[in-house]
Order: C-alpha cells, then sequence, then structure tokens
C-alpha cells in the first residue's frame, strides 16, 4: 500500500511523494557534507535508526545529517526511507566497504538467521548484525529473515544516539532548549505558541519524530492537541503541524497515537513469581547473570525479619557475634536496609543511619523531639540530616536500640519501614501544600494515600518489595515546581481533562554514575482518585520486567528504553486495576510555564487569613538533638506544632498568627537558621560526605560551608547561587540540577604525592519550569585550590564582580 510523504523545500517548495514500502527515493548524491537543497547545515554524530517506522527530512534532505562522520570523504547516497526502518538501515549499510573480517561476521550471522525456525530465534541473533550495521559494513539484507530480525532489533535498540541527536540540535539551537514546558508537552502541542520558543526552533523544519518531548513521531495536521487517538481529526492529507515531512495514511489519519515495538513476548514474561509465603521471588529460568544482591534477596527475603517479627530476636545478638556469619554480615549490611537501617562499617563499625518516612516532608513537634530523643543518647556520634527528599535521616543508632526506636516510631505515626535499597524512597510533595495562595493542588493527601500503599500501612508491602533497584516518586502541586519532578522515576504532574482533576505523567528521571535522565512523558492521564492505582501498575511493571544483572543498569528508565515508550505504557495499563484502561494524555496541564520560580525563605502570607509562613535555612541540612528540641518548642509556641522540609534541606514554619511573627524572627535559633541567608547559602546542599557514609570519596559539609563563607567574603552576585556537593559519582547531593554543582573523585594527589579530596564541577542545572541537567566543566580539582576556580566560573556565567578588599 502506497503511504504519502511530503517534504518542503526553500528553493522547489512542496512536493508530496507516493511510494510503496520497499521504494527509495535517491535525494543526492555528493561527497560527504551538504548535500544539494539542503540548508540546515547540520552535522551530527550518527544516531540508532529511528524507533518510529516512520520519519521525515529537514529541508528535503533525509540522511545526510543522520549518516554521520564514520569516514570524512566517503561518497555517500542520501536516501529517504519508506514506511520500514529497513530502507534507511540498508541505504547506509550499502555506502561504504569495510573490512573483512565485519563481513564475514555479517555471512555467519545472516546464515544463522536463515536457518532460524521462528521470527522470535531471529531475533536472538540480532545483536551481531546490529553492530556489523553500526560499523558501517556492507551486507545483503533482501532475505526475509534478516529483514524481520534486524528492523525489529533496531527499533528496539536503547535511545541514547537519538538522545545524543537531540542534544546537538539543541545545542545549535536548532531544536528549542529542554525547559519544562517543551520538553514535557504532549503529544501535538504547538511548539510555536510555547513560551521561549526560538525563533529559529519556531520555524525548523525537522519532524515531529525528533521531538524528544513528544511520544508520538507522526502527528498529523489535522490532529486536535492533545486528545485521544479516537477524537476526530481534520482530514487535510499530506500537510503536519509544520507542514514538513510527517506519514499520514492518505486521510490526515494518525496510525497510531505512537508506535510500538516488535517485542518478544517472552521479553514481556514476568520475571518474579510470588512464592507460598507470599514473598515475590525471581523465577529460576531468569537467574543467570544476575547481581550478588539478587542472589542475596534469594538466599533470603529482606522483608523476612519485619513479616516475621524476628527484629527483637536479632538486636539481642551481640552485634560482633552477628557480624561474624555471612547471613549475619548480609542483614547488617543490606537486608537491614529494607527496614531503613544502615551500617556504615567504614566509619562508624556497630552503627546505624536510619531513615524515616516523612511523606510531603510533613512532621510535627512530637515527633521532633522523639527524634532529639533517640540521638541525644549518642553524644557526638549522634545528629540528624535533612534530605534531598523531604525526608529525615538520624545517625548513631546502636543494634539493642532498634526495637525500641521502631516502637516509638509506630507511637508517634512515624515509619523508616522501606526506605532503603530497591524499594519506593519517601513521596515529594509542595512544601506549601494547603497553605500557598498560588497552589495548583494539595499534594499532601496524595503522598499519604502513596505512602501509605508503599508501606502497606506501615506493616510492610511484599507486592513491591523486591523491586530491581530503588525507585522515586514525586507530586507536584506548585507552578514552582518545588518537588523536582524531572528527576523521578514516576512524577504526577497536574492537568484537568474532560472537566476532571487529574494528573498527566512523567516517567524514568534518575541518576547514577553511568547515566543521568530526565524525565519524559508518559502520554498518559489518571483522575485524581487513581494515583495509587497507577502507582501500583507502573511499580509491578517494573517490578515484573526490570533487569537485574548490572546494577548500574537497573534502574525504570533501562527498561523504559528496551521496551518503548508504547510498549512500556502498554504495560502498564494492564496493571492499572480495576478498569485496565489508561488514558492519553491532558493537552495541557496546570503549570504556568512563565512562572518565575518563589524563594520561600522569609515570612510570606498564607492563603489562610491572619496566617504567614516563615522558611528557614539550615546549612547542609544538619541537625543536633538540642536544635531538634528548640524547632519543636517553635512550632508549637508559633504556630501549630507542625515543619515542613524540603528538598533543598530547610524547613518551613507554617501557620505563624501574624501577631507573632516579629517574636519568632526575634527567636535564638533563627540566627543560626535564618530567614534570610545570604546568596551562597540560601542554595546550599550537600550530601552526607565521608564523615558518615562508606561511599563518599571526600568530606562534604564542611568543605561546603567554608567554600560559601569564602565566597561571601570576595564575591558578589547578582542574584542567589545554587551549589550542590555530593560525596561520589551516586548524586546524593543532585550536582546535575545545581547552577554549580561539586562531585567527589578520587585519584587525586596533593603537591607531596599524596591523596587529596577533589571534585569534578558541574554548571549549568537548573530547576523550576526552565530545569534541565547541567554539565561537566572542570575534573579532578582539589578542595583546598577550589575557591579561585569557583570565582571565575562565577564571573564568567553568573555575572558575578570580585569585592574590594
Amino acid at each position: 500500500m502506497a503511504a504519502a510523504y511530503t517534504f518542503a523545500n526553500a528553493a522547489t517548495g512542496t512536493a508530496t511523494v507516493r511510494m510503496t514500502s520497499l521504494e527509495r527515493v535517491a535525494i543526492s548524491t555528493e561527497r560527504y557534507g551538504n548535500p544539494s537543497g539542503c540548508t540546515c547545515g547540520l552535522r551530527l554524530p550518527p544516531p540508532r535508526p529511528p524507533r518510529s517506522s516512520s520519519w521525515s527530512c529537514c529541508d528535503a534532505t533525509a540522511v545526510h545529517d543522520l549518516v554521520g562522520r564514520n569516514s570524512s570523504n566517503v561518497t555517500r547516497t542520501a536516501v529517504l526511507a519508506g514506511p520500514s526502518s529497513l530502507e534507511y538501515i540498508s541505504s547506509m549499510i550499502s555506502s561504504t566497504t569495510r573490512r573483512k573480517r565485519t563481513s564475514a561476521r555479517i555471512d555467519r550471522a545472516r546464515k544463522t538467521a536463515t536457518r532460524a525456525s521462528s521470527r522470535d530465534q531471529d531475533r536472538s541473533l540480532l545483536p551481531s548484525l546490529f553492530r556489523a550495521w553500526r560499523a558501517g559494513q556492507p551486507q545483503d539484507l533482501s532475505k526475509a529473515s534478516n529483514h524481520t530480525c534486524l528492523t525489529s532489533y533496531c527499533r528496539q535498540a536503547p535511545d541514547r544516539m537519538q538522545r545524543q541527536r537531540q542534544a546537538y540540535l539543541r545545542n545549535q539551537h536548532i531544536l528549542p532548549s529542554s525547559s519544562w514546558g517543551r520538553r514535557w508537552a504532549c503529544p501535538g502541542r504547538d511548539l510555536n505558541n510555547t513560551v521561549g520558543v526560538s525563533e529559529r526552533a519556531a520555524s525548523s523544519t525537522c519532524d515531529a519524530s525528533s521531538r524528544p518531548w513528544s511520544v508520538s513521531a507522526n502527528i498529523s495536521a489535522g490532529e486536535q492537541k492533545g486528545q485521544e487517538t479516537s477524537a476526530k481529526r481534520d482530514t487535510d492529507a499530506g500537510t503536519t503541524e509544520n507542514g514538513v515531512g510527517s506519514r499520514t495514511d492518505g486521510q490526515g489519519m494518525r496510525n497510531s497515537t505512537a508506535q510500538i515495538l516488535d517485542i518478544d513476548p517472552e521479553r514481556l514474561d514476568p520475571r518474579v513469581a510470588r512464592d507460598p509465603k507470599g514473598y515475590y521471588v525471581l523465577k529460576e529460568k531468569y537467574r543467570k547473570g544476575i547481581n550478588p544482591i539478587e542472589k542475596l534477596k534469594i538466599a533470603k527475603d529482606p522483608m523476612e525479619i519485619v513479616v516475621e517479627n524476628r527484629i527483637n530476636e536479632v538486636a539481642d545478638v551481640n552485634f560482633e557475634e552477628l557480624d561474624a556469619t555471612k547471613e549475619g554480615k548480609d542483614d547488617i549490611d543490606t537486608r537491614f536496609k529494607w527496614l531503613g537501617l544502615f551500617h556504615r562499617r567504614k566509619h562508624q563499625y556497630g552503627r546505624f543511619m536510619m531513615r524515616l518516612k516523612l511523606p510531603n516532608g510533613v512532621i510535627n513537634s512530637r515527633q521532633t523531639r522523639f527524634l532529639a530523643n533517640c540521638i541525644k543518647k549518642y553524644g557526638p556520634n549522634g545528629c540528624a540530616d535533612v534530605t534531598t527528599r523531604q525526608n529525615c535521616q538520624i545517625r548513631g543508632v546502636v543494634n539493642e536500640d532498634v526495637p525500641a526506636i521502631l516502637k516509638g516510631l509506630s507511637q508517634v505515626g512515624l515509619t523508616s519501614l522501606q526506605s532503603g535499597m530497591d524499594s519506593v524512597r519517601n513521596p515529594v510533595g509542595n512544601p506549601l501544600a494547603g497553605i500557598d495562595p498560588s497552589e495548583i493542588i494539595d499534594t499532601r493527601p496524595y503522598n499519604q494515600a502513596l505512602s501509605n500503599y508503599i508501606t502497606g500501612n506501615g506493616t510492610g508491602n511484599l507486592e513491591i518489595t523486591n523491586l530491581p533497584r530503588k525507585w522515586n516518586v514525586a507530586v507536584v502541586g506548585s507552578h514552582d515546581l518545588y518537588e523536582h519532578p524531572h528527576i523521578n522515576d514516576l512524577a504526577y504532574i497536574p492537568a484537568m481533562k474532560d472537566g476532571k482533576m487529574g494528573f498527566n505523567l512523567l516517567v524514568g528521571g534518575f541518576f547514577s554514575p553511568k547515566r543521568c535522565e530526565e524525565a519524559i512523558p508518559l502520554d498518559a492521564w489518571v483522575h485524581e482518585q487513581d494515583v495509587v492505582p497507577l502507582c501500583h501498575a507502573v511499580l509491578t511493571t517494573f517490578r515484573d520486567l526490570g533487569a537485574r544483572s548490572n546494577r548500574q543498569k537497573c534502574r525504570m528508565m533501562w527498561l523504559i528504553d528496551d521496551l518503548g515508550v508504547e510498549c512500556f505504557r502498554q504495560e502498564v495499563e494492564k496493571r492499572m486495576l480495576p478498569s485496565k484502561v489508561l488514558e492519553r494524555a491532558a493537552p495541557e496541564d496546570l503549570i504556568n510555564q512563565s512562572w518565575k520560580r518563589r524563594d520561600y525563605f522569609g515570612v510570606h502570607p498564607q492563603k489562610q487569613q491572619g496566617l504567614s509562613y516563615v522558611g528557614i535555612h539550615i546549612p547542609v541540612g544538619r541537625l543536633q538533638a538540642c536544635d531538634m528540641y528548640e524547632l519543636a518548642r517553635i512550632a508549637d509556641e508559633f504556630g501549630n506544632g507542625e515543619l515542613r522540609l524540603t528538598v533543598e534541606q530547610n524547613m518551613i514554619i507554617p501557620n505563624v498568627c501574624n501577631e507573632r511573627v516579629e517574636r519568632l524572627l526575634a527567636e535564638p535559633l533563627l540566627k543560626k537558621f535564618s530567614p534570610v541567608p545570604s546568596r551562597f547559602m540560601s542554595g546550599l546542599v550537600a550530601c552526607t560526605g565521608n564523615q558518615f557514609c562508606g561511599l563518599a570519596l571526600i568530606e562534604t559539609k564542611q568543605a561546603a560551608l567554608m567554600l560559601a563563607q569564602s565566597l561571601e567574603e570576595t564575591i558578589e552576585v547578582p542574584h542567589a547561587v545554587r551549589m550542590h556537593w555530593t560525596g561520589c559519582p551516586n548524586s546524593c547531593g543532585q550536582v546535575q540540577v545545581a547552577d554549580i554543582g561539586f562531585m567527589g573523585c578520587g585519584g587525586v594527589k596533593d603537591e607531596n604525592g599524596k591523596p587529596c579530596d577533589a571534585v569534578d564541577i558541574f554548571i549549568g542545572g537548573g530547576v523550576g519550569t526552565g530545569s534541565h541537567l547541567g554539565k561537566l566543566v572542570r575534573s579532578a580539582v582539589r578542595v583546598k585550590e577550589l575557591l579561585p576556580t569557583v570565582q571565575d566560573l562565577l564571573i564568567e556565567h553568573f555575572g558575578a564582580t570580585r569585592k574590594q578588599q
């Protein structure tokens, strides 16, 4: 069946070409460079073949900007692919002569594929064919077995090269920068009307399939923006929203909302099954090549300690005796983390850090006093930290105290259950929920419901305790995006649809030493009453299908890359209870894209008449027992006994009567925890560092404070600069979203040849509606030599000037 393709050319005007699925159209042939007729001037690294079965070109040239730089002096033929990606692949492969060794490998793979008796068998042989294609080796793809399996494999290949291409386009200003609104726009959103799109981007002829923020690769001009596939569309054949290159069926109708990858059915077989005790265990046939943590979970489920109430037995055993056995050591170093207990063998042998669950970052005075009581008895070893997930961690806990602490937490309405390892982290929300006059929605009830589901109301939810890796969730309630949704595995973005309140969904954001990614749209909307069922569906999809081999490749975005967004979406939809229906995204969310992110420090009026909230700065999030007692007293005396934590490790005192604000500001504690911090202190964030964490390569908190103080004395900046510190590439300090980020690195020595603390420096991260990840600009800078380097960066990038000494 012929398919219509539309092209735009500056010189020749617009032409529509009809072709069968196996036809090719030679656009131009000349030495690698800028083929005739092209005006875009792109020079791109080689991306993977487009995941969509149809794609289009820029200014009448289809392939020259995709072929890449494998050889700078090679005659290439630019070929426009038909509905199948195979023509595109074949044209690239046949363009150059390569080494015989690779050709022989291709021949072997092709012969093996020919012998395969089924398409599933064919697909299993694809990696060798695909690697050969990536190397640019010539091969004959005429055989049906190679046609089927290579096309399928290339569609399933990871998105990394496509994202590299998008990054290049953005850097060249061909596409809009990764701002919140454009990157997370729903399918069909008019980019030309989006705030902040550059003039060049608005007039760009790059097709919809190259937009990283669009789930759908092919959208006709007649499609009503953001509507479901069943909605009526205009039947203007052969044209698109921007006039170029989208494939239609000849009637202006989009064939599907997004391309569905040809996935092996066995790949969608759940990897885990429920055993007679109720624990989810990895199936025997999927245990080959699994990582050590998975083996440990198979040997004994970490939740047995909780479900079978064995914590008292463990606490009665001397720590050294418990640590002497392999099972005991595994319990101490790994399984206890499901209970929120983290042993720091390297720096605090025999002591634990306990991480809590504080949904939406809300804590009251009674709970604060209890935590202060817990750490007070440990003296210098006892302290608490506000974390980058609106949470609290207490330090110095010893084995024999754990049962009493857990009982006390339950009595004051807290839990530490499932707060570590392969579990769901603290649900994040708007710290001003319920009190901000400009809020979109109060996120507290949603996050509380999510937390109740995640922890089984404090008793444990065995359905989601055996995830492939940790998992983060956020519910957005503010235009300010205090919740940092773009770095969460699942984020709920408020959106109205058909007059009903609900949420559009983002998935896959995460940081790791190997890879950092921003969340992408799932092209899905859920009613506000389905927040928990959706969370369950996504989590069980991740549990059932996620990778369990290399721990660095087990986060949920790797699964999304493997399946493709649409297939992942279908798997989520299958698990939506009870309806098994997942609606397409609302055309517009409720976030004001032109909103300027507000500072919550200081005194601000609440939506409640006569009340205010006061934001205070907690330097690098560190609290002592005496600080916590005072904070509890202030919350009771001046507010309603409530405190709010933020993802920047700070605190908000809500519900303060306006008549008491002046007295509150005069409190001695607020000299230490200032409501008006300096421009270098206000955005200062630091992870624990090697003071307590065995993974950290450097000390962070004191180094962060000392640098900020030195900068205050020497540099003037026109606005606050957010500086984040993290002790290792795990990036608990979230350096990638900072204006300036410092990541600890190893292998650096001082002038005497001795190891010393050093950092890699990132700049350009962003939060709010313009959120994006920063880039590495300096490597292995010694901490003691950091001040002049940062001064120069501030002057170069942030408009700073030096103070007169």
